[in-house]
């Protein structure tokens, strides 16, 4: 059971990678952005940054001390780390870049303005 559980984080790397290539969401609006033609490349950068970081965001972890658990746990708040930091920052910029463009604007309130370090 311990090499199982040890495992899923590498497994479940490998299945992330391969529903990111095959264009699966994991968030609402991600889907939005992927109906949108000819979504800029910044915004697209950044729906897929955040469509990873709110993901693991809302990802259920225990906070207890073994071992499996306190690896889990690492890994998910290595993700959310990677994935979330500067996304805050981004969001203002392509809000204002793109201030003038209803599409790409009424996808990206859909973002929450401020995740990091509340």
């Amino acid at each position: 059971m311990k090499k199982l559980v040890t495992g899923v984080p590498v497994i479940f790397c490998f299945l992330a990678a391969s529903v990111a290539a095959e264009g699966i969401c994991a968030t609402e609006q991600c889907e939005k952005a992927q109906n949108i033609p000819n979504l800029p490349t910044d915004v697209k950068s950044f729906v897929d940054q955040r469509d990873g970081c709110d993901h693991f965001r809302e990802e259920p972890w225990d906070g207890g001390d073994d071992p499996e658990v306190k690896e889990r746990r690492e890994f998910i708040f290595k993700n959310i780390n990677d994935l979330c930091t500067g996304t805050d920052k981004r969001l203002a910029e392509l809000r204002r870049k793109y201030r003038y463009d209803p599409m790409i604007i009424e996808l990206l309130i859909g973002y929450e303005d401020r995740i990091e370090h509340q």
